[in-house]
C-alpha cells in the first residue's frame, strides 16, 4: 500500500510536472540534465538527453545575452547557481535560439538545491517566454519614439529658414524612425528632370549616375511606395543593379512625394542588407513624404513671395517716377528715393508728415 501511494504520488507529481503552464527543468550538482516538462522542450524546439554530460545547464540549441552576444552554456543563469554564485535580477533574462534559427526571450529563475549541510545537489529553474511581452513594450516604446520625432520634424519645418533646412529635417527624421543606412529626396526640375536635392550617405558617383532615375513621371497620379526587399532578387536593367549593388545598396524603397494629388519628387529609403518592408514602415514613410512635400510647398510658396517682394520693391525704388503711399489721415507711409529728391526731404523727415506740411 505504501509502494501505491508512493506510485500515485509519483503520477501526480509527473502530470503536474509535465502540464504546468512554465517551462521546468532540473540538473544534477554536475550540471547535467536531470527532467524537464514539455513547456521546457518546446521551448528549446528539442528534447535533450538526460544524465549525459554533452547536455548540460540548459536544453537550448544556443544561449545569448540580451545584447546578443553568445553566452557560453556554462556561463548561463543555471551554471552560475550551480557553481554556488547568486544570480542579480537584472542577470536574469537571456535569449535562447533553435536550431531552426528562432530566437526567444527568456527570463530565468534558478535556485539550488542543497541538502542539510548546505552542500548543492543540483539546481532547478523555471523558465518564462516573455518574447510577447517584450515585443509589446518595444513596440510601444517605438510608437512613442516615432511620435516625438516626427513632432520634431513639425517643429523645424515650421522653424525652417529655407528649403534646405526643411530637407535636412527630413532626412534626419528618416533615419531615426525607419532605422534606414542612407535616404534621400529627389525632385522634379522645371524641365521634369528628377534630381536629387538632399541625401545622406550617398556617394557622388551614385548621385551622377542615378538622376533622372524614377518609376513615376512628373505630375502621376495615384501612386504608391514601391519596395525592393532584394535589389539581387529584383528585376531591373543590369546596368542599374550595377550602379546599385556598387554603392552597396541591398534593399531599397520609393516613397512618393505628393502635393495637391500630383507628384512632385520622391523620397528614397535604402538599406546595405535584404530588408522586409513591412506595410506599417512603409506608411510611417509615405506620412514622413507626406509632411516633407507640405513643409515644401509652403516654404516654396514663402521664398517666391519673398522674391517678388524684393523685386517689387526694387523697382519701385529704383524707378524716375516719384512715387508715395499715404494711409487714410494723409500721411506718408512710403516713398521712394525719387521723390525724396523731388521735394528736397530724406525718406525718415517725410514718413509721417501730410503733404501739407512740406508744401
Amino acid at each position: 500500500k505504501a509502494e501505491e501511494a508512493i506510485h500515485e504520488s509519483e503520477k501526480r507529481y509527473r502530470t503536474l510536472f509535465d502540464y504546468v503552464p512554465t517551462a521546468i527543468y532540473t540538473c544534477d550538482a554536475q550540471g547535467r540534465i536531470v527532467e524537464f516538462n514539455q513547456r521546457a522542450a518546446q521551448l528549446w524546439g528539442r528534447k535533450p538527453k538526460t544524465n549525459d554530460l554533452t547536455e548540460k545547464y540548459c536544453g537550448s540549441f544556443k544561449i545569448f545575452y540580451p545584447d546578443g552576444r553568445p553566452m557560453a552554456h556554462k556561463d548561463c543563469p543555471m551554471g552560475r547557481v550551480l557553481r554556488g554564485e547568486e544570480v542579480p535580477e537584472d542577470e536574469r533574462e537571456i535569449l535562447v535560439e533553435r536550431k531552426d534559427g528562432e530566437r526567444r526571450i527568456v527570463a530565468v529563475s534558478p535556485r539550488a538545491l542543497r541538502n542539510k549541510r548546505g552542500k548543492i545537489l543540483g539546481a532547478i529553474n523555471c523558465l518564462y517566454d516573455i518574447t510577447d511581452r517584450k515585443r509589446a513594450e518595444q513596440s510601444l516604446a517605438e510608437a512613442a519614439n516615432q511620435r516625438d520625432t516626427m513632432y520634431r520634424f513639425v517643429e523645424r519645418r515650421q522653424a525652417a529658414r529655407s528649403v534646405q533646412d526643411i530637407y535636412d529635417a527630413a532626412l534626419d527624421t528618416i533615419l531615426a524612425t525607419l532605422h534606414c543606412d542612407r535616404a534621400s529626396i529627389l525632385l522634379f526640375d522645371n524641365e521634369g528632370v528628377m534630381r536629387f536635392v538632399a541625401s545622406h550617405g550617398l556617394s557622388d558617383r551614385y548621385l551622377c549616375a542615378m538622376e533622372d532615375h524614377s518609376p513615376w513621371k512628373q505630375g502621376a497620379r495615384n501612386t504608391h511606395p514601391i519596395a525592393l526587399d532584394d535589389v539581387d532578387l529584383a528585376r531591373l536593367p543590369k546596368s542599374l543593379h550595377k550602379t546599385i549593388r556598387a554603392e552597396g545598396i541591398r534593399a531599397c524603397a520609393f516613397v512618393p512625394l505628393i502635393t495637391e494629388g500630383r507628384l512632385i519628387g520622391k523620397v528614397m529609403v535604402y538599406f546595405d542588407e535584404p530588408h522586409d518592408f513591412r506595410p506599417r514602415e512603409l506608411n510611417l514613410a509615405l506620412n514622413i513624404a507626406s509632411q516633407l512635400a507640405l513643409g515644401i510647398e509652403r516654404k516654396q510658396a514663402e521664398e517666391a513671395l519673398v522674391k517678388s517682394e524684393q523685386f517689387h520693391r526694387a523697382l519701385v525704388s529704383q524707378t524716375n517716377v516719384g512715387m508715395a503711399r499715404s494711409d487714410r489721415m494723409g500721411r506718408f507711409a512710403f516713398v521712394n528715393q525719387t521723390f525724396c529728391e523731388m521735394v528736397g526731404y530724406k525718406k525718415s523727415e517725410l514718413i509721417g508728415k501730410r503733404i501739407a506740411d512740406i508744401t
